[in-house]
């Protein structure tokens, strides 16, 4: 976070968008060094799956980043909203059916199991808006330069996770 706000601020916040594209780059050379091969597995690609779920969350993001622009009662977002909804509620049923899922269902048939994913998929979110909302805020409000916010953010993001086991010893 430090390093894209020192980015942002010397040249453009576009740039972070390429920080990865060199540690991809040196993941796909390394990985036939250092990963073992796995067994290979019959099977074949739920295209319908891939499908319906691209197309479901698109349209729902799609939906709720217009409602900024446009309202929640604008035709167009409420279509986005409903093809968002209708296109997931494809894709569950299609997963249900298919020998082969991308998501098994079986996965959230444990309580606890299905629990913690839905705490973890909460907690995610509200840490990345309020990382992105605080950073926001910062500069837009105060006037802080892109770099104060990462640095700002530095000693909540150093500390030890709740979600990492204790150290041995």
């Amino acid at each position: 976070m430090i390093l894209g706000g020192m980015l942002t601020e010397a040249i453009s916040w576009r740039v972070g968008f390429f920080l990865n594209v060199p540690i991809g780059l040196a993941a796909i050379l390394a990985a036939p060094r250092y990963l073992p091969e796995t067994a290979r597995h019959p099977g074949r690609l739920d295209v319908t799956g891939a499908l319906t779920s691209t197309l479901g969350v698109s349209a729902t993001v799609f939906g709720v980043v217009d409602s900024a622009d446009s309202g929640w009662t604008n035709p167009v977002t409420l279509t986005a909203l409903l093809a968002g909804v209708v296109f997931v509620g494809l894709f569950i049923a299609k997963q249900k059916r298919s020998p082969q899922p991308l998501m098994p269902l079986q996965l959230f048939s444990n309580r606890e199991r299905a629990g913690a994913y839905a705490a973890r998929f909460l907690f995610n979110g509200a840490l990345s808006s309020f990382c992105f909302f605080m950073s926001q805020y910062l500069q837009g409000v105060t006037g802080d330069t892109p770099c104060r916010p990462a640095w700002r953010s530095f000693p909540r993001r150093s500390r030890r996770s709740p979600s990492r086991p204790p150290p041995r010893g």
